[in-house]
């Protein structure tokens, strides 16, 4: 039977007196400390199979995320090329269905005009000063009500949804 590291450790302790610090049996001590050596190179080796084995992963991670991003973008190109040929007009067969939807979204055509006229009608807190720009989603409810946002819009797409 192995004795565990920590085993074989107690044991070469106990082969020591704790009153001399004398070897009690040379013999059994050579033995386990061939045993501690022999554990502790199979748990080094161990370790090194680990990452080699961890690296293999990263490395097929690495490999995958390119292939699948090759992927995504073949698909991208493929939708946006049905998308321009069917110009908005739903499709249907009994194999696949693309439908549109309408949504809205805030363009910001000029950042310091829009920051300016933040600054004059009291918007000010919607103003972030790291660089100054005003987040679309604080726009949105504005310009949605119809106030006349200076450097802003709102423009309509059309949305593919595949299934």
């Amino acid at each position: 039977m192995s004795l565990s590291l920590y085993h074989i450790d107690q044991a070469l302790e106990a082969l020591i007196d704790p009153e001399t610090g004398e070897l009690l049996d040379y013999d059994a001590f050579e033995q386990l400390q061939m045993d501690r050596e022999h554990k502790i190179e199979n748990m080094v080796c161990w370790s090194k199979s680990l990452d080699a084995e961890a690296k293999a992963i990263r490395d097929e991670e690495k490999e995958l995320a390119e292939r699948r991003r090759t992927i995504e973008r073949k698909r991208d190109r493929l939708r946006e090329y049905v998308d321009r040929a069917l110009d908005g007009h739903p499709f249907q067969t009994a194999r696949c269905s693309v439908t549109y939807r309408k949504s809205t979204a805030v363009e910001i055509t000029n950042m310091e005009e829009l920051v300016q006229w933040c600054m004059d009608n009291g918007y000010d807190g919607k103003v972030t000063y790291a660089a100054p720009t005003v987040s679309k989603s604080d726009i949105a409810p504005l310009l949605k009500a119809g106030v006349a946002v200076d450097g802003a819009e709102i423009t309509e797409r059309m949305n593919m949804g595949v299934k």
